[in-house]
């Protein structure tokens, strides 16, 4: 793991390199309401860039000073932002939203480099992965390709998909809904870590209906539940084990691997795995070599 860990951090380094364009810092930004809990962790990343040449530090949108084409944050001069803010977190109605959306406006303006760059969001809306069951992707796939979606990626579908949009979907999709309850997941379009996400056999029938009724269709899928199996984790030092649901993310970074995340939660539990509601992070220990 420390090999894989020191491979990903050169690939991140070099990713920053080849985007800056001077010799100037790079800024680790999240939201000013954000970055009180995710400084130690930027502060980290920061001092490990460093140890691959890259001047590198951690603030919030709010520290951002845009002069013209100079970009300015806690007396230094950035040539570029590495984000690790959401675009959902600047949608809102908000004075930080709006604070935000004036700060990128600045950004684009001064020809500072954003990375990754915002347009990289629509890979994070689910949105994006109901493409891969809509009736004119799928079309165009070949049989191979509809193999590995189907048995990579369940079936899901805008809550406001039209009639024919989606394969397999039938014409009322809100009706489908309300009637499959016990084997669907409603999910916001945008959102990460479990947040908004809710399992239909998890609520009655009148909490189910007043959800997919009362929540803006064009901001949520509906998607087919699948059950994980429970892994068995160490519970201490003596060997015993228990149940929890694990769900695993891998980084992405240019065309190579950068290692992973594990996010779980008792099996004995809710089976969305969500951070708010007690589940545990931590690394993704990768064994044989790093590719």
């Amino acid at each position: 793991m420390p090999g894989c860990g020191r491979a990903a951090l050169a690939l991140l380094a070099s990713h920053l390199r080849q985007a800056l364009t001077g010799p100037d810092a790079v800024a680790l930004v999240d939201t000013e309401s954000s970055y009180g809990e995710t400084r130690p962790v930027l502060d980290v990343v920061a001092s490990c860039l460093q140890q691959y040449g890259i001047d590198a530090f951690s603030c919030h949108l709010g520290d951002l000073v845009v002069e013209g084409d100079v970009v300015i944050a806690h007396g230094r001069r950035v040539g570029l932002v590495h984000r690790y803010f959401t675009l959902s977190e600047l949608t809102g109605t908000g004075s930080e939203a709006q604070a935000g959306r004036d700060v990128l406006r600045g950004l684009a303006a001064s020809g500072t480099p954003v990375v990754s760059p915002l347009s990289t969001s629509c890979f994070g809306n689910k949105r994006s992965l109901a493409l891969l069951w809509s009736s004119e992707v799928r079309s165009s796939m070949t049989p191979d390709e509809i193999d590995v979606v189907e048995r990579l990626v369940p079936w899901l579908a805008p809550l406001d998909a039209r009639p024919g949009e989606i394969h397999d979907a039938p014409d009322d999709i809100l009706a489908f809904c309300l009637a499959q309850r016990d084997g669907l997941v409603l999910k916001p379009a945008f959102g990460v870590g479990g947040k908004g996400v809710v399992i239909g056999s998890e609520v009655t029938d009148e909490q189910w209906r007043d959800l997919v009724l009362g929540v803006d269709p064009s901001r949520y899928v509906v998607q087919r539940a699948i059950v994980a199996m429970p892994e068995a984790l160490p519970k201490d030092a003596l060997g015993a084990t228990s149940s929890w649901r694990v769900n695993y993310g891998v980084f992405h970074i240019g065309h190579s691997f950068g290692g992973g995340f594990v996010r779980a939660a008792p099996a004995d539990g809710s089976r969305v795995i969500a951070e708010h509601s007690g589940a545990r992070m931590g690394c993704l220990f990768v064994g044989g070599p790093c590719v």
